[in-house]
């Protein structure tokens, strides 16, 4: 069975040094942020170890602070 692990704010940084170092291991790694050209990249690196989606949770906390949800 493939380890599998999810990586927020995987679009800079040590989210996306991260992502790289499991996915270079053998992990399957699902990575999520706001900005896609590094998890396009990322999934262009490792096509079949990494999925991608682009997120903004500071969305969803405006529209739970302010009842929408």
């Amino acid at each position: 069975m493939m380890k599998r692990i999810v990586i927020m704010g995987a679009s800079s940084g040590i989210g996306l040094r991260t992502a790289e170092i499991f996915a270079l291991t053998g992990w399957h790694v699902g990575v999520a942020a706001r900005n896609e050209g590094p998890l396009r990249a990322l999934k262009e690196m490792f096509p079949t170890q990494v999925e991608y989606e682009v997120i903004d949770v500071a969305i969803y906390q405006k529209l739970l602070i302010n009842g929408f949800i």
